[in-house]
C-alpha cells in the first residue's frame, strides 16, 4: 500500500507520459534506507506496463559491485526478451544505447535500476551515457539509490527526487493500515519514535501486541522494528570507516 506518495508517483508517471510522447527522460530517486524507494518504483512500472509500456527492471546487489558489467549484462539480456537483437558477450558502454533504441523500436521502453549504489563502474558508464544521448526517443530510464549515489562519477548531472520521510498525516494513515485497532495515543507515540519511515512504520505495525495496540499498556522503548530494517541500516554501518562505526557504538 502506497500511502503519502501521491505528488512523488505522479513525478514518476510523468516520466513515462513523456516516454509514451517520444521524449527521454531519466530521473533518480533518492532516499535513506526504508523511505519506500521500492515500493514506488514498483506501483511506477505497474502503472507503465497497464498503460502499454514495456518495463524491464532488474536490481543492483552488494556482492557484484566489483563485478565488471554485472547490471549491464543482466539489462541487455532482458532487453533482449522485449525484442533488442544483442549480439552475445556485448558488453561495450555503447552496446547498451543501441540496444535501449532497439527496443523501443517497437513501443515505448521503461527501464528500472534499483539500488543504484551497488552498480559497478562499468554498468553505471554505460547507463549514464545513455541517459546524455536519449533524446527524442520514447524511453524513460527510472533509478534509485540510497543519498551515497550522489557521489558516485557523473550521478549529479541526473535530475533526482528527495524521498524524505512521510508527513505525520499519512504516516498515521499507513500505520492504521498494517495495525488496525490501534489507538490514537500509541499510534503518535510510534510515529514520533520512528520518524516517520515507511518501512519501520510497516515492520513496527505488525509487531505491536493486542494490549500495546489498544493502548492498555507501555510501548517498549525502543520500538521493536524487524530485520527488514535492521538489515538495511546494518547495511550502512558496514560501509563506515573503523572510526565511524566506533563512534556510531
Amino acid at each position: 500500500m502506497l500511502v503519502g506518495r501521491a505528488a512523488e508517483l505522479s513525478r514518476l508517471d510523468a516520466l513515462v507520459a513523456a516516454a509514451r510522447g517520444g521524449q527521454a527522460q531519466t530521473l533518480c530517486v533518492v532516499g535513506e534506507p526504508g523511505m519506500g524507494k521500492t515500493s514506488l518504483l514498483s506501483v511506477a512500472a505497474d502503472h507503465a506496463a497497464a498503460s502499454g509500456v514495456a518495463v524491464v527492471r532488474v536490481t543492483a546487489v552488494e556482492p557484484e559491485t566489483a563485478v565488471r558489467g554485472a547490471v549491464l549484462d543482466l539489462i541487455l539480456r532482458r532487453l533482449r526478451a522485449v525484442g533488442a537483437t544483442i549480439d552475445p558477450g556485448a558488453t561495450t558502454v555503447p552496446s547498451l544505447l543501441t540496444a535501449l533504441l532497439e527496443a523501443a523500436s517497437g513501443g515505448p521502453l521503461l527501464v528500472v535500476v534499483d539500488d543504484v549504489q551497488w552498480l559497478d563502474e562499468a554498468s553505471l558508464r554505460a547507463l549514464l551515457f545513455a541517459a546524455r544521448r536519449l533524446l527524442a526517443d520514447p524511453v524513460g530510464l527510472l533509478l534509485a539509490g540510497r543519498p551515497e549515489v550522489e557521489q558516485l562519477p557523473g550521478m549529479r548531472e541526473v535530475p533526482r527526487l528527495q524521498l524524505a520521510a512521510l508527513p505525520e498525516a499519512a504516516a498515521l494513515e499507513l500505520l492504521a493500515s498494517v495495525a488496525p485497532g490501534l489507538s490514537d495515543a500509541t499510534a503518535g507515540d510510534v510515529v514520533r519514535s520512528l520518524g516517520a519511515v515507511p518501512l519501520a512504520l510497516v515492520e513496527a505495525g505488525r509487531l505491536l501486541t493486542p494490549d500495546e495496540l489498544a493502548g492498555r499498556v507501555q510501548l517498549p522503548s525502543p520500538i521493536r522494528v524487524g530485520p527488514a530494517v535492521q538489515e538495511r541500516y546494518a547495511r550502512g554501518c558496514h560501509t563506515l570507516p573503523s572510526a565511524g562505526r566506533l563512534a556510531l557504538t
